[in-house]
């Protein structure tokens, strides 16, 4: 028998129910959509890879990776041990990169051993330190064991 796209049984067997195509943390349901009016989400992901190698749009920076969506909030402030979730599930998954554009404003020990899982695991996490001119604090980003990124124009 094959697995059904929506078929209400965790063919997997990893707690998941029917997710093919990602999770969403926020909803606790297997659409990771990002249904933000801004489209923060979607627009990191084609930024990285979703565009490209299609003859569409801009070529995205891996055109020929894979994207898991894994949803962990509703804008680019999320709570920090949603995100812990997710990429523990990225991780289980079996993806190699983390590439995340949010922040947070707590910091937890389950935040960062789900950043120590990864880093032990061989996947990096790419933390954003917010779009900001200024460096500031930004967890989940400035945790240990991330590859935090800002860019100053």
């Amino acid at each position: 028998t094959g697995m059904g796209c929506s078929d209400g049984v965790d063919s997997d067997n990893n707690g998941y129910v029917d997710d093919i195509c990602g999770w969403d943390f926020f909803f606790n349901d297997n659409d990771a959509s990002d249904d933000a009016n801004f489209g923060h989400g979607t627009g990191e992901a084609k930024d990285s890879v979703a565009a490209g190698h299609n003859g569409i749009g801009d070529i995205g920076i891996c055109p020929r990776c894979r994207l898991l969506p894994v949803r962990v909030g509703d804008s680019f402030i999320v709570d920090v041990n949603q995100f812990a979730e997710g990429v523990i599930f990225a991780v289980d998954s079996g993806a190699k990169v983390v590439q995340e554009a949010l922040g947070s404003i707590n910091s937890t020990t389950f935040m960062q051993g789900a950043i120590d899982y990864a880093y032990n695991n061989g996947v990096s996490i790419v933390a954003s330190a917010a779009d900001e001119t200024s460096y500031h604090h930004n967890y989940p980003g400035n945790a240990e064991h991330t590859l935090y990124v800002h860019a100053v124009v």
